[in-house]
């Protein structure tokens, strides 16, 4: 999982991605839910593979 990833994932710039992640208080709410949600959803799939043994 990198940064260039999860920002795509997310619709936001790498930039973006950083400030949600090191400066949670000045980013909006809906921001940091877009930006969670894509991070969470990066999870579950490497998870998924890990389970699956590939």
């Amino acid at each position: 999982m990198n940064q260039n990833n999860i920002a795509r994932k997310a619709h936001v710039s790498k930039m973006t991605l950083s400030h949600v992640i090191n400066h949670p208080d000045q980013v909006s709410h809906e921001l940091m839910v877009r930006v969670q949600h894509a991070i969470k959803k990066r999870l579950l799939t490497i998870c998924e593979i890990k389970s699956y043994g590939y």
